[in-house]
């Protein structure tokens, strides 16, 4: 071998048996590196390193959306991906596609949902949250509804049967 090393102590350095050291050693001489098989399958769209990539990415600016993460892949790597496919990878990497951290005002409304919907019993609730919609069931019978755009609403009164 190049180094002055026999194959069988390469082998023995490495851990492998000493055929695995011979067969790399051949595919070198003959196509000047040492490359990857090909296995069945399809082939992957994004390469491990892009993986890595779309997930630090997501890290560093944790604020991104899936579309501006596709676009950054289409600048580095000049190939068009599917969001379902950097959805696929950023689960993998076991980090949220988007995770857009809340002001000051949307926190205060969270925490006065919280506070505020702890005693069901009250004659009447409270409620103060974001952009969400809240509906109030009691077994088996609808009771309330309210569409929460920012502001407070008084729900009236609950009447528990």
């Amino acid at each position: 071998m190049e180094m002055g090393v026999s194959q069988a102590d390469a082998a023995r350095r490495l851990n492998v048996s000493r055929s695995v050291v011979q067969q790399l050693e051949d595919q070198y001489q003959s196509e000047d590196s040492v490359s990857k098989r090909h296995v069945s399958g399809r082939p992957r769209v994004a390469t491990p390193a892009e993986d890595r990539f779309l997930a630090l990415s997501a890290r560093r600016r944790r604020s991104t959306t899936v579309l501006q993460l596709i676009a950054d892949h289409f600048v580095t790597s000049g190939r068009r991906i599917f969001a379902t496919t950097v959805r696929r990878r950023l689960h993998n990497a076991r980090r949220p596609v988007v995770c857009v951290p809340l002001n000051g005002r949307q926190r205060r409304g969270h925490l006065c949902f919280g506070k505020r919907t702890r005693f069901l019993d009250q004659t009447a609730i409270d409620f103060c949250t974001l952009h969400r919609r809240v509906q109030i069931h009691t077994g088996e019978r609808f009771m309330a509804s309210a569409d929460l755009e920012g502001t407070t609403y008084q729900i009236p009164s609950i009447q528990h049967s």
